[in-house]
């Protein structure tokens, strides 16, 4: 079990290793104007203001590995507020939203197995896109040491961090030294805008660009007219490989359950024998694109390919089985065409793969 002290190894220890994980954290809380116009009043009552130096600045795009995030601050906020220690990356912070004021008692592991005592004060500002901590009694840095955690989004609407820290303590005596802990904090910011990056994307925007989807009639018969959709498109099947079995006839025709017209066929693993194609009508506004997924004969995995304007490519995917009715896949800008084969990784058909070719209950795009 990790050693929990108040205060790290004295200076001139020599730990073994410095680790970069999740529990990282050269966590404070908040005092400062990132733009030179926020000023912190919140945590007034804790104490009188100590004497602070400035520690760092570090500003980090936020993405999900393969995509910057488009959106607000708004967005990362639901995030934050869906699960909180989902996407703060050091130990002992809470699952929900912290409360104004709410006490964390977080303790970074810095030098494996010893962590320390980070405990903070939270004050949100969800109205500016603020997040603030505020450093107390037994704090590694000090009590008063403060971080302001800034998410902003630049001129071509891609989300960022912004972290501004400033310190209590001595950097003649600071421990671990301030090169060391700077660089600790850069891992772990780094790590928090990554983390929300993939929670973004999977979770609150359905992809790369935010807000996260409209409301629509979710696992409805509605027909696409009635959705206020740009596009109600039907799916054009192709077959691509006529040495498969069934030969040219690689889908059947069926009714769902809500008596809506379909089509379904199996999983074929890597082959690929059909094909089924969607047209869209390509906007520059960001729009939502939702499928409509048969009722009964609607089992497996469908992976999309989608492209845009630029020829880019870019995959999403649905579990058929888990939903039935229309289902919001993505959002994009400049989509072009959507398409999806069966060559869907799972074993030969095990699973049916349903669509319906009429545009009423194909896919809507939703502007």
């Amino acid at each position: 079990m990790p050693t929990h002290l108040d205060q790290p190894p004295k200076a001139g220890s020599r730990p073994r290793r410095w680790r970069r994980s999740l529990g990282r954290l050269w966590l404070v809380a908040v005092l400062s104007t990132v733009l030179g116009s926020f000023i912190v009043t919140a945590g007034a009552a804790d104490a009188a203001a100590p004497s602070l130096r400035f520690f760092y600045s570090y500003d980090f795009v936020i993405n999900d590995a393969a995509f910057a995030i488009h959106g607000t601050f708004d967005d990362v906020f639901k995030a934050l507020h869906d699960c909180f220690n989902c996407n703060f990356p050091v130990p002992g912070a809470p699952a929900a939203f912290p409360a104004e004021g709410q006490l964390m008692p977080l303790e970074p592991c810095i030098v494996q197995p010893v962590c320390v005592n980070a405990t903070v004060k939270a004050y949100a500002r969800d109205q500016d896109g603020y997040l603030e901590l505020i450093a107390q009694p037994g704090h590694f840095d000090g009590a008063g040491s403060t971080v302001t955690f800034r998410f902003y989004t630049d001129s071509s609407g891609i989300l960022h961090l912004n972290v501004v820290s400033y310190v209590a303590s001595n950097p003649s005596t600071a421990n671990p030294p301030d090169p060391v802990a700077k660089n600790f904090a850069n891992d772990t910011w780094r790590e928090f805008a990554a983390n929300l990056g993939i929670y973004l994307y999977s979770h609150v925007c359905g992809g790369q660009y935010c807000p996260a989807s409209p409301a629509t009639p979710t696992g409805s018969a509605t027909p696409c007219s009635q959705l206020s959709a740009v596009i109600c498109t039907g799916g054009t099947a192709t077959v691509l490989d006529s040495t498969c079995p069934g030969g040219t006839q690689q889908w059947f025709n069926a009714t769902d359950l809500n008596n809506v017209s379909m089509h379904y066929t199996y999983a074929d693993d890597s082959r690929a024998c059909m094909r089924v194609t969607y047209n869209m009508y390509p906007t520059t506004a960001n729009c939502s694109f939702w499928m409509y997924v048969p009722k009964g004969n609607a089992t497996g995995d469908i992976t999309f390919g989608y492209w845009d304007t630029s020829g880019t490519k870019r995959t999403w995917w649905i579990n058929e089985n888990a939903v039935d009715g229309w289902q919001y896949i993505f959002s994009a800008a400049d989509v072009t065409q959507i398409q999806w084969q069966d060559n869907n990784g799972q074993y030969p058909n095990s699973t049916e793969l349903g669509w319906s070719s009429d545009n009423q209950h194909g896919f809507a795009e939703r502007c």
